[in-house]
Parts: structure tokens; C-alpha cells; sequence
């Protein structure tokens, strides 16, 4: 896999079907996005891939895939997702942030604390 992005052949692959699994194991229950991509080859034979990383996709979008001459079914996405993944990653750091500045402002600012008497018991 990791071969196909360093050393692989570039392709544009367009997403053709969006869908979600849902599997439960006892009380859990888990979602995974997939994006069925399909992408040509030089030589005009189409191949499909089912990406399973629950990357918000829309039908229609397309994907920057790497492959091996050899191996074109195993073709891997070299994209890390949407705009909208992006920004809401960047808005949760920012907000994380923000509350970390906000708690050593805050830290910052309180009032020493008065030192601590403890009464001496006389026999």
C-alpha cells in the first residue's frame, strides 16, 4: 500500500456510490462510510475500489488515487478528504486551543491563596 503512493501511477477516480455499514456487537454499534471509485487506466480498462476510511464524499467528486502497474485493483486515495473535513478539523483545534489559553489566563489571574494555619496542640 504504501508503495502504490510513493512509487504508483496518478489517476483521477470519480466516486460512483456512497453508502454506509452499520455493525453492532452487543450493545455498540458502528457506522463506516464507503465511496465506491472508479478510475481508468492508460489503457482504457476501468477499475473500481471500495475506500472504507469514512471520508465524507459526495457522488460525483473526484479522488486523486495512485496504483501499481501491476496490481491497478489494489489502487490506493492519496486525497485527505473534503474542504468540509478540513475546516471542521481546524475549527476543533481552534477551540481546543481557545479553552487551553482561556484556562492559563484564567490560572494566571487568581488570587494567591492565603498560607495555610495549622493550629499547634498544647499539652
Amino acid at each position: 500500500m504504501t508503495s502504490a503512493v510513493a512509487f504508483g501511477v496518478p489517476a483521477e477516480a470519480f466516486v460512483l456510490v456512497i453508502y454506509k455499514e452499520r455493525r453492532s456487537v452487543g450493545t455498540s454499534t458502528s457506522v463506516t462510510r464507503h465511496s465506491i471509485l472508479a478510475f481508468r487506466t492508460p489503457d482504457g480498462r476501468e477499475y473500481r475500489i471500495d475506500e472504507q476510511n469514512g471520508l465524507r464524499r459526495a457522488v460525483g467528486d473526484r479522488v486523486g488515487v495512485r496504483y501499481l502497474p501491476e496490481r491497478p485493483d489494489r489502487a490506493v486515495t492519496v486525497d485527505h478528504g473534503t474542504l468540509e473535513d478540513t475546516i471542521c478539523v481546524a475549527v476543533g483545534a481552534l477551540l481546543i486551543l481557545g479553552g487551553l489559553v482561556g484556562v492559563i489566563i484564567t490560572l494566571g489571574h487568581l488570587p494567591p491563596r492565603p498560607p495555610i494555619v495549622i493550629p499547634q496542640w498544647r499539652h
